[in-house]
């Protein structure tokens, strides 16, 4: 089953390192787990081809891609997944850590309809534009209680 292909990257005779042969055993277990997965996820199959069709892969983002197709993820709640097959999930990647404070959080999810209840874009100044001060150390934005940056300030 291994032969001389086995040859590690890291080897110190100069050769390129090949890839190694799939064994029957592996390329049976990968097709059995394939077909375990789609037989699993047939909801989020529909959705993979319908992106498709419009798009390579499916989505903009590659990271989301796998073989034999990403799983079609419906909703989420604190640090909870579920998709459309109903299955649920540890959301362990946090969206890249955008998603740090978890799934419908409380307090991100109101301030986000309180701002989109008075515009999102109005086009000039709004009242929650935070004010520039000058703090002593030259104009910054508002950071403490008082208005004023601790960096770099003397007071």
């Amino acid at each position: 089953m291994f032969t001389d292909l086995n040859r590690r990257a890291d080897k110190a005779d100069g050769q390129k390192a090949r890839s190694v042969p799939r064994s029957d055993v592996l390329q049976s277990a990968v097709a059995a787990a394939t077909e375990t997965f789609r037989a699993a996820n047939p909801k989020s199959l529909d959705p993979h081809h319908a992106a498709a069709a419009v798009m390579p892969g499916g989505n903009t983002r590659t990271v989301l891609y796998h073989d034999p197709f990403p799983l079609t993820i419906a909703r989420g709640d604190g640090c909870r997944l579920w998709d459309l097959d109903g299955h649920d999930y540890v959301d362990m990647l946090g969206e890249f850590t955008a998603g740090i404070f978890g799934h419908t959080n409380q307090v991100i999810r109101s301030a986000v309809i309180t701002a989109l209840e008075r515009g999102i874009d109005p086009s000039g100044p709004k009242r929650s534009t935070p004010a520039v001060r000058h703090c002593g150390d030259g104009w910054t934005p508002p950071v403490t209680a008082d208005g004023c940056s601790s960096r770099g300030s003397a007071r």
